[in-house]
């Protein structure tokens, strides 16, 4: 059973019996509470928190929320879109390309990830995925370069042709490992429409992360963690609470080739997961302070043979 976290000060009791807990995050406010409900055919769970007191049902659930989920509508008014286009450094088209991630590698035998940066040593080493932006482009020059959600957020992406549209960052030596961009001002939240490659064995872990750093020297940060905040660009992960369980809320998925805004529920896309023809961009949130001075946000790659990718970022004032 997953929850909720406001503090880390949680005694939990099944059936009227303690049980172990376990808080997922770091820092002063973890993400989630989450413990073991015996498999019975009743359970009534209690969790006291420092002051609090709450009950649940029995059957297993997810935490309510997520990315940029939960909330009301965004006035357009508040929404101003980060520039990105100088630091674009490549298309989200030629991510999968043969050839391509070739250094670092070790200089003897191994079962490395193949050099188009998809697929698997095993049955998989000609594995490939065709990426096309054609709708996501489309969709942004019909509406003044950028496409909204449907919750009024709005972000900056390139029209039709070859522009870059992608900051992307890697321990693969094609990119960066990481990339800063300037900000200013004020924000309550900054959302991010993030596209790369993730694969099985980087799978319950930060594949990497999003900081915004404050002029006080501060930061907050969000973990791209797969599976719960990084999702492959070629494929919709394979959810069943069974052989693969997602813990937390499903993000919003931006179809590249159509430009369609896809808002995932998690019970009826249960079972769902699939190839996007054409791939499928994130839509991710952070939540900032919004009585600190804002000073530059920072994409990182952690986890080996990743890719990780920055298409728009737009700051809720």
């Amino acid at each position: 059973m997953i929850l909720p976290a406001p503090t880390r000060q949680a005694k939990v009791l099944v059936n009227g019996h303690e049980v172990q807990v376990a808080f997922a995050g770091g820092g002063e406010r973890p993400a989630a509470l989450e413990f073991v409900v015996p498999l019975e055919k009743e359970a009534v769970v209690q969790v006291k928190w420092a002051g609090h007191r709450s009950s649940h049902s029995s059957r297993p659930v997810v935490i309510a929320g997520g990315p940029s989920d939960g909330k009301p509508p965004v006035p357009a008014a508040t929404c101003q879109p980060v520039e990105l286009a100088a630091v674009f450094n490549d298309r989200v088209t030629e991510i999968f390309k043969p050839g391509k991630y070739v250094s670092p590698r070790s200089p003897f035998v191994s079962l490395a990830l193949p050099s188009q940066g998809i697929g698997y040593w095993a049955g998989h080493v000609n594995a490939t995925a065709e990426i096309d932006d054609t709708g996501l482009r489309t969709t942004a020059a019909a509406h003044g370069g950028k496409i909204t959600l449907p919750n009024g957020v709005a972000f900056a992406t390139p029209g039709p042709g070859t522009a870059p549209n992608i900051l992307f960052t890697s321990q693969w030596d094609n990119y960066p490992r990481e990339a800063t961009v300037p900000l200013a001002g004020k924000a309550r939240r900054v959302h991010l429409l993030m596209a790369g490659s993730t694969n099985a064995m980087q799978s319950r872990l930060d594949n990497g992360e999003v900081i915004v750093t404050y002029t006080d020297g501060t930061s907050s940060r969000l973990a791209l963690r797969n599976p719960e905040t990084w999702w492959p660009l070629e494929q919709d992960y394979f959810t069943d609470d069974y052989q693969f369980r997602l813990a937390g809320a499903l993000p919003r998925r931006v179809d590249l080739k159509t430009g369609a805004v896809r808002v995932l529920n998690g019970t009826d896309f249960k079972g769902q997961g699939r190839v996007i023809p054409g791939g499928a961009a994130t839509v991710l949130g952070l939540d900032l302070d919004p009585d600190r001075e804002l000073q530059s946000l920072t994409v990182r790659a952690l986890a080996n043979d990743v890719v990780v990718g920055l298409m728009a970022a737009t700051l809720e004032r």
